[in-house]
């Protein structure tokens, strides 16, 4: 049987690490936790679950503290996870299963990252309440390769996704989702969102639409939202096929109450994507304050179609129904986005 070696990095983490690891003991033979430098518990607990804890000099590079934890890694594959994170008992058995299929290098996982903001792209209502969902209504999900081989004379960037491009491996998807409660943290959000800002930065240097778009998105959640749009703006000019850019720049310019401006680019976004159901939605809300209210009801309709459960759109379109006084319609656009989403159920006003 082949063996699984927990690979973590971590920085004052002794409110969550216990928790991370403790998930995947019953699937992994090793856990190596790269230290950059905490100040609290973190080693001891850490060390306490029978990880291996290695100090690793922070130097602003995610990549290289994650090679130096898998340059102690034994086993045949390598787990990452980060602190925040942990996996179901119930996936675990499947997770040794993937260890042993001979064909495959690495695998793309689904990062469930829990939040109540249903507002967020690609929000996707919890289904059934568990362990792992904490209570929360809803989470955002994101592919990322967390499992991959261990070929230890070819260091691994910090996501993994190059690496295994260049050295042609397989990549196959896995059906385990990894539960990230990272988004709702306090206690580091303003120092993870200066940090990813400042890695941000440096990988604009290479001019690449993506390296521009990514930086954007973490301007807006570091609300500089003037530095945003010129980055968004960036990636544009660099790449003017760019759906995603334009969807984030209109929706920008929407929560910034420049509706013209968010008019133009999401019209765009959806004239270049036809399956953004967020960019639809946002473009109905609008042409609603437009006071198009036909025209946004069908723009919420199609973002409906592309996602059924989309919690925000049925609001959206209850709350354009019953201006138009549909007042049964809205009645049940409502219910369903209750159904879907029940903190509306405190937000929505409906006679």
């Amino acid at each position: 049987m082949a063996s699984i070696s927990l690979c973590m990095i971590a920085k004052d983490e002794e409110k969550y690490i216990e928790s991370a690891i403790s998930s995947v003991l019953g699937a992994v033979d090793d856990a190596i936790v790269a230290d950059t430098g905490s100040k609290d518990n973190t080693k001891k607990l850490a060390e306490e679950l029978g990880a291996k804890v290695i100090d690793v000099k922070w130097q602003d590079d995610f990549s290289k503290a994650r090679n130096e934890s898998i340059k102690h890694a034994a086993g045949d594959w390598i787990l990452i996870l980060d602190a925040d994170e942990a996996i179901a008992e119930p996936d675990l058995e499947k997770l040794r299963k993937l260890a042993d299929d001979s064909e495959t290098d690495a695998y793309i996982f689904t990062q469930q990252t829990y939040t109540n903001d249903s507002k967020l792209k690609d929000w996707t209502p919890v289904k059934k309440s568990t362990k792992e969902t904490k209570g929360y209504s809803g989470w955002v999900p994101a592919q990322i390769i967390r499992m991959f081989r261990n070929k230890k004379k070819k260091p691994l960037f910090a996501v993994t996704t190059p690496s295994i491009e260049k050295i042609k491996g397989k990549v196959r998807p896995s059906k385990i989702p990894i539960h990230h409660y990272g988004m709702e943290r306090s206690d580091r959000k303003q120092g993870k969102a200066e940090l990813y800002e400042k890695l941000g930065k440096a990988k604009i240097k290479k001019g690449d639409a993506k390296a521009h778009y990514e930086l954007g998105k973490q301007l807006v959640q570091n609300r500089q939202y003037e530095k945003a749009i010129e980055s968004f703006a960036q990636a544009i000019k660099a790449r003017p096929d760019y759906a995603d850019a334009y969807a984030d720049l209109g929706t920008l310019f929407l929560n910034l109450g420049r509706a013209a401006e968010a008019k133009k680019f999401l019209s765009k976004a959806v004239n270049l994507n036809t399956q953004s159901c967020d960019a639809f939605n946002n473009l109905g809300v609008i042409y609603g304050k437009l006071g198009k209210h036909e025209d946004a009801i069908l723009l919420f309709m199609k973002a409906i179609e592309l996602k059924q459960d989309y919690a925000a759109a049925y609001k959206n379109l209850g709350l354009t129904l019953d201006k138009l006084d549909r007042k049964e319609e809205a009645a049940l656009c409502f219910a369903t986005a209750i159904k879907l989403n029940p903190k509306y159920k405190d937000e929505i006003e409906f006679s």
